[in-house]
Order: structure tokens, then C-alpha cells, then sequence
């Protein structure tokens, strides 16, 4: 089909099932990811892809079955027990911080050395675009970044400064969920919406940097986590019927 021009496989469906050796031939060489295997054999032969196989079309429940034979034996795990998946759903985030939280879980925030690595010929090096001190690990775009780490110590003293910011802690409530008794002011809100809002405006920075050239400014980056947070809280409000500033009193005298 692929030969009839039936089916167009986009590169980065190819990519990943070319071996390695052979990346650097034809007209367009590429850099292959080494960092895992990908059997495609199962996925060619039932698109009819190869010699001497039946071009009959395999349902997808058989090819699903197929393919999770091979993950029986897998040593992966999960990021959150399924009790703490449950949880998370019902956190009052927006969905936009919901879903850069889900990537955070997976490991699967673009930060800069997996970009280098995916797609080196628009991210040739590592390095971290806010700092430029070291390289754009995971961790280091969630917060060993020094600015970063600015934020997340001016919004932590705000909300929860009976409890020192540690890495261990800040750890603990990215990657399991569990987060510090929050104090009543500024505002009485759930910690999972300060430590919610504050990755989601570090996300948003980080991209308009990349993407828009705006700099990065960590007094910026703060003051947008504090409006996040401010009408998180008055939404809050609004859901239990309450008005979240005090209503004008009017006189007839």
C-alpha cells in the first residue's frame, strides 16, 4: 500500500524502524534514537507491508493482543498508584495545568535535552535556554534551573512557609501528589492549585521563551502564578455560590 501510494507514513512514524545503520543513507539522513527498540513487524505485517504476507487487513483487537505480549514482562512503572490517579482527576485545576501535569508524571516535558535528542537539527545542543548554565535535564527545567528555582521559593514561602522548600519536597508533590499543609493567606486555596499553577506559568514562560523570544523573568513568571492562583480561588468561590469580594452596600438616605 505503501508502494501504491495508498498509505503515507509521516518520518517520525519511519524513523524509529530504519535501523540504525542504516540512518545515514538515502536523501534525507537522520540521527536515530538509541534509547529503545521498536519491533515493527507486527505493525508492517498487518498493513501487508512485506513479501510473501497476506494483504487481508488483521482487526485491531488482534494486533493489539499481539503486541501486548511483549509487555508482560515489562519492568515499567507507573508513575501514581491507581488511588492516586483518582485523586489527581478531581484536583480543581484547569485542564491546561492538568495536562502539563500529565506530561510531568510520564516524563514527557519537552524540555531541551529530549528535543536535542528527537529532533537534533532544530535543537542541536542541550543547554538550558533560561539559565544557559547546564544542561536542560528534566529536573532542571522543572526547577534545579536557578531562576526557576526563584519562583518556586517565592510562591512556596507564600503558601506553605511552615515547611521549608526542599528539592525533596518540591519532588514530592510534583511526582506523587503529596503536598504540604497550606496556610489560610494569602488566599485559603488547595495546595495541588499553588503547585499546579506555578509549574503551568513556568511551562508558559519557558515557551514563549523558546518559541517567542520573550525573556524570561522570574518576577513576571511569579506575578502570573499569583493570577492563576487569584482566579482559581474565585472560581472557588463563584461554584459554592459566594461572591469573592464584598458586595457594595447601598443607602436610600
Amino acid at each position: 500500500m505503501v508502494r501504491h501510494n495508498s498509505i503515507l507514513l509521516s518520518p517520525f512514524l519511519v524513523h524509529p524502524f530504519i535501523p540504525a545503520c542504516y540512518a545515514h543513507l538515502g536523501p534525507n539522513p537522520f540521527k536515530p534514537d538509541l534509547t529503545h527498540g521498536i519491533d515493527a513487524t507486527l505493525f508492517i505485517s498487518a498493513l501487508g507491508l512485506l513479501a510473501g504476507i497476506s494483504s487481508s487487513t488483521m482487526p485491531s483487537k488482534q494486533l493489539r493482543c499481539l503486541c501486548l505480549q511483549d509487555l508482560t514482562s515489562s519492568t515499567y512503572t507507573y508513575p501514581l498508584t491507581a488511588l492516586a490517579w483518582k485523586k489527581s482527576w478531581v484536583h480543581p485545576v484547569s485542564h491546561a495545568c492538568s495536562n502539563v501535569w500529565y506530561r510531568l508524571l510520564h516524563r514527557k516535558i519537552p524540555h531541551r535535552s529530549l528535543l536535542n535528542r528527537l529532533i537534533p537539527s532544530y535543537f542541536p545542543f542541550d543547554t538550558c535556554s533560561v539559565c544557559a548554565t547546564g544542561s536542560d535535564t528534566l529536573e532542571h527545567f522543572l526547577y534545579d534551573c536557578p531562576k526557576k528555582w526563584l519562583v518556586w521559593q517565592t510562591v512556596w514561602d507564600e503558601y506553605f512557609r511552615l515547611l521549608p522548600l526542599t528539592t525533596n519536597q518540591l519532588q514530592k508533590a510534583l511526582f506523587h501528589l503529596e503536598f504540604p499543609p497550606p496556610i489560610c493567606c494569602p488566599l485559603p486555596v488547595s495546595p495541588a492549585i499553588v503547585v499546579g499553577y506555578t509549574l503551568l506559568a513556568l511551562w508558559r514562560a519557558t515557551w514563549h521563551l523558546n518559541f517567542n523570544n520573550q525573556p524570561f523573568a522570574p518576577s513576571n513568571v511569579i506575578q502570573s502564578t499569583r493570577k492563576f492562583i487569584r482566579q482559581a480561588y474565585r472560581e472557588e468561590l463563584f461554584l459554592q455560590g459566594c461572591a469573592h469580594r464584598v458586595l457594595p452596600l447601598f443607602s436610600l438616605n
